[in-house]
């Protein structure tokens, strides 16, 4: 059980190291790209909704990126 729980303490500090910059990225464009959309009305309406519904995904989809080129480094390091 102390196995398990030293495991699942190193994933999470790793998850700490590696995902605090895109996650502060991702805040700070959201941010910016929040207020335009709330500030002007002469986007479509349809536009910032697609716009919106992307900058949902676009944090896991940034986390995926990450974890995918973190494991593509290990395996290259590996070789």
């Amino acid at each position: 059980m102390d196995q398990l729980t030293f495991r699942l303490a190193d994933a999470g500090e790793t998850l700490i190291q590696l995902g605090w910059l895109p996650l502060v990225i991702w805040t700070f464009l959201g941010f910016v790209l929040w207020a335009v959309l709330r500030s002007t009305d002469r986007i479509h309406p349809e536009y910032q909704y697609h716009t919106r519904l992307a900058l949902i995904f676009s944090l896991p989809a940034g986390f995926i990126f990450l974890a995918l080129t973190e494991k593509l480094t290990a395996m290259m390091a590996a070789t």
